[in-house]
């Protein structure tokens, strides 16, 4: 197996290139190197990471300063740190589902109606929905079939793309609240299945466009779990605010087309340099780093109503 040796003690000769290695651009990581082990001065601190030496494409690298995964046999995953990514990813997730279940704990006990700070389209005093509206729930039925699909999308979210993750989350309750605003019944849209819906269309999305494996099997990941959510876009169930999931299903793929340059990238292979490489020397210049394509190289229902009731839920159920 090749491996890269003599970098640590400043002796390059023995330094060699295996022919199929994934590279990454200066400043990301790996899929195995999770961010934070390699600084912005790209002084690694980690055996993942080391600067390209072979003569061969040495003018190459060290002018756009690119880092080469190290194959020997020493490499190993920090399991202990890859659990703490897991779980400090899991935190805001989780913490998001906790509070929306208090908020509902107090509805019900003290018998309270918060379907008034919802979403009442073409209303000055509904404009407040849509920072509210994604805390409050019809019932606590529909609260449940939220909860899941929050955890298991917002993990995968922040860990995936911990980068974006908090703009990608404000941007979709912002985004989906105000089209639902514009567009929506004259009802109060409540509930957090227009920000589910745009998680699920985000990550789907993202990951095609970047052509990444790992972010390409979330996406297939989140077809497979959650792809019968396309039926809730249609106005077929009484009672759902289809226009809450259309919305957020749109915000979802305009963001993920907004931060396609941002977060994690695909990583470079070394016939992708030499190819590059042959394309500067012909034309004169010099190819960007968007050119080379987006990966993890561093840096995320209800059932019939027996009465009407004065909102309209945008739940998954």
């Amino acid at each position: 197996m090749n491996t890269i040796r003599g970098l640590a003690s400043g002796d390059h000769s023995t330094a060699k290139t295996p022919p199929f290695f994934p590279v990454a651009k200066s400043g990301e990581h790996f899929p195995v190197c999770p961010p934070d082990f390699c600084n912005e001065k790209n002084s690694c601190t980690f055996v993942c990471c080391h600067y390209i030496v072979n003569k061969t494409v040495r003018q190459s690298v060290f002018k756009k300063k690119i880092l080469i995964l190290e194959t020997g046999g020493s490499h190993k995953i920090n399991k202990k740190r890859e659990k703490g990514r897991f779980l400090s990813s899991l935190v805001y997730p989780l913490g998001f589902v906790l509070l929306i279940w208090t908020i509902k704990a107090v509805q019900l006990v003290f018998d309270l109606e918060f379907y008034r700070l919802g979403i009442y389209p073409q209303s000055l005093e509904g404009l407040k929905g849509i920072v509210f509206s994604p805390f409050i729930h019809g019932s606590s039925s529909h609260l449940a079939s939220n909860s899941l699909p929050l955890l298991i999308l917002g993990t995968g979210l922040f860990y995936f793309y911990r980068t974006v993750a908090f703009r990608v989350v404000l941007w979709s309750v912002l985004i989906t609240g105000f089209w639902v605003w514009i567009i929506g019944r004259p009802s109060y849209h409540i509930g957090a299945s227009g920000i589910l819906y745009s998680l699920a269309s985000f990550l789907f999305v993202s990951g095609m466009i970047r052509r990444h494996p790992r972010l390409m099997a979330l996406s297939l990941l989140v077809s497979f779990l959650y792809g019968s959510m396309v039926w809730g876009v249609f106005p077929i169930r009484d009672g759902m605010s289809w226009e809450s999931h259309l919305m957020g299903a749109i915000s979802g793929i305009v963001l993920a087309l907004f931060f396609r340059s941002h977060g994690p990238q695909r990583p470079l292979y070394s016939w992708e340099l030499e190819e590059e490489e042959e394309e500067e020397e012909e034309t004169g210049i010099p190819v960007g780093p968007g050119d080379e394509g987006p990966g993890i190289s561093g840096g995320e229902g209800g059932g019939p109503e027996p009465e009407p009731e004065p909102w309209v839920r945008d739940s998954t159920y």
